[in-house]
């Protein structure tokens, strides 16, 4: 054998000999960062049971999702025309985007499952909404939209407002919503933070506190940019629950959190934004009607922060 035959076989095993180095170190390396979080999450899991701070039943194993990118939706005739139910309700869009419904005659509810009842019946496409809570100051029940079946939080673009008078009465409804999503925008999956390194995450920022209790975690979007923006980025998100009653966001591939957001203060801008909507649109009664509505709820939500 010639010695340049021997030395290219030398060559080649020394290459497989250091791939095979390189795969065994990777594969030790990847046990051993495995093991650290393992050993991290353990901990945080004991630092909150000192704490005596509950944790709820959470989602097992490795989970991914993708960012996504979405434009408000313009409202069509063949939306009008696939709503359930018109006989007592007059529609209208505004500027293509908002779609706003008078009732004739108003609709009494007892509860917010018998307005998901009336939902059902008398809104474009009732089932891409959630309910998400009922402002008794106000009287709105507020509706966020849902993206691949999770909610999209706090998003005024994809959002269903329910309007009650004072006999808990709905009289009128806005419907605004996201579309579909740009194909042409980079949604492969990435893995999720744990929900244990969320809760972590409010931990260290002081957010909870000795024998509370998490009631769920559960994964939404979050807008990444300003609402004003013509189409939007939105994140994979955990909304973490505390006590049935405080929710925060934390961005799940990234693991920070997010402004918190104050269903009053989010209810009052859109409310405001709709009313602005609205009164640029002249010579129609219902609308009128609907603006004075709106001044009403506005009123009641000026009064109850100087009170």
């Amino acid at each position: 054998m010639q010695w340049s035959q021997i030395k290219t076989l030398f060559i080649l095993c020394f290459l497989v000999l250091d791939v095979y180095l390189a795969v065994q170190f990777f594969q030790k390396q990847e046990k051993n960062d495995l093991d650290i979080m393992e050993q991290q999450e353990s901990t945080i899991e004991q630092q909150l049971k000192l704490e005596d701070i509950t944790l709820p039943k959470m989602p097992d194993g490795e989970l991914e999702e993708s960012y996504i990118s979405l434009k408000q939706k313009s409202f069509s005739e063949s939306d009008l025309s696939g709503i359930a139910s018109t006989d007592n309700q007059k529609i209208t869009v505004v500027k293509d985007k908002l779609l706003v419904s008078k009732f004739d005659k108003p609709i009494p509810i007892k509860d917010s499952d018998e307005a998901k009842d009336v939902i059902k019946n008398n809104v474009f496409s009732p089932d891409s909404y959630v309910y998400w809570d009922w402002d008794k100051d106000l009287n709105v029940i507020i509706y966020f939209q849902k993206k691949d079946k999770v909610p999209v939080y706090y998003n005024d673009k994809g959002l269903l407002l329910v309007f009650l008078n004072d006999k808990n009465e709905i009289v009128c409804y806005t419907q605004t919503m996201l579309g579909k999503e740009n194909k042409d925008f980079d949604n492969s999956k990435k893995p999720l933070i744990k929900p244990i390194r969320a809760i972590d995450t409010l931990y260290n920022h002081n957010e909870l506190h000795t024998g509370e209790k998490i009631t769920s975690a559960k994964v939404g979007y979050y807008t990444t940019q300003p609402i004003a923006s013509d189409e939007q980025t939105f994140a994979p998100t955990w909304k973490i629950t505390v006590n049935g009653k405080r929710n925060y966001f934390i961005h799940a591939i990234e693991g920070f959190a997010f402004p918190n957001d104050d269903d009053s203060t989010f209810l009052k801008d859109s409310i405001t934004s709709i009313k602005s909507s609205l009164t640029a649109v002249k010579g129609d009664r219902d609308f009128k009607g609907i603006i004075k509505q709106l001044d009403q709820k506005l009123e009641t939500n000026k009064r109850g922060e100087e009170e």
